[in-house]
């Protein structure tokens, strides 16, 4: 592999992603596919990017220490929170 990727390959390892949290064995494999296809520039409409980590609104069963109810508060309000 190291003798391939000196010469320009690219290595795309069969690795399953669970951060899209697929559902059916089909969807991991569709996932798998959109990435090799993303390696040759060609676009999926069938495809989801990742946008990141779900905020905090949406685990709303996560407690919250009091700390941060002030600094999301006072991200909302634009104001300054007091500590």
């Amino acid at each position: 592999m190291l003798t391939l990727s000196r010469m320009g390959a690219v290595m795309i390892p069969p690795v399953t992603a669970f951060y899209n949290q697929p559902k059916t064995l089909a969807e991991v494999i569709d996932h798998l596919l959109y990435r090799v296809l993303d390696q040759f520039g060609i676009e999926s409409p069938a495809a989801i990017r990742w946008n990141g980590l779900r905020t905090d609104r949406q685990h709303a069963s996560r407690r919250r220490t009091p700390l941060e109810v002030r600094s999301y508060e006072a991200d909302q309000s634009g104001a300054q929170p007091i500590l």
